[in-house]
């Protein structure tokens, strides 16, 4: 019988990403986990095999409450969440724990978002109906694309970053160029 080999009650919905890493040959990830109070916890790969009952590494400080997505950069340096309870968007830096900046801009819930590849843009949709390409580093909207009828729930670049693609509650699946 299969069986977890991390398995810990949280206390809300987790939403869940990770990125992979490489320590000297062999690959490894890290995990990033929305748990109680809305706290952010980062659980690290190797401590899971240590100790699977245990919370490891730091919880990024609040207000984390009414996180509805998150992502990793690339470099696994900074964590963007979306926020349904306030529609912005806020990045972190992994190791310090430093809030860098809140985005602004949408006017509804922020459902998903995604970093590029080179860690330039910051791309977030919205149930307003719109998706938004803003620039990392300075936190500038660059982009606003509409064209949805529905909110939009999922949002995705390609590995060149050349196109974002999003997914709607009005049942399409929209590809757009950067």
């Amino acid at each position: 019988m299969e069986r977890a080999i991390f398995d810990k009650v949280i206390g809300t919905t987790p939403f869940c990403c990770s990125y992979p890493t490489t320590q000297g040959s062999a690959p490894s990830l890290r995990f990033i986990c929305e748990g109680t109070g809305g706290n952010v916890h980062i659980v690290d790969e190797a401590v899971i095999s240590e100790a699977p009952q245990m919370w490891p590494t730091m919880t990024l400080p609040g207000p984390t409450f009414g996180i509805s997505s998150m992502c990793l950069s690339a470099d696994g340096q900074y964590i963007v969440c979306g926020f349904g309870n306030d529609n912005t968007i806020k990045i972190w830096e992994i190791w310090t724990g430093q809030l860098v900046r809140t985005l602004t801009g949408h006017s509804s819930s922020v459902q998903s978002v995604c970093v590029t590849k080179n860690g330039r843009y910051v791309v977030s949709g919205s149930f307003d109906k719109s998706i938004k390409v803003w620039e990392m580093s300075t936190g500038n909207l660059v982009h606003t694309l509409e064209g949805h009828a529905g909110g939009v729930y999922s949002v995705c670049v390609s590995m060149d970053g050349r196109y974002v693609v999003s997914g709607s509650y009005d049942q399409s699946i929209k590809v757009w160029e950067m």
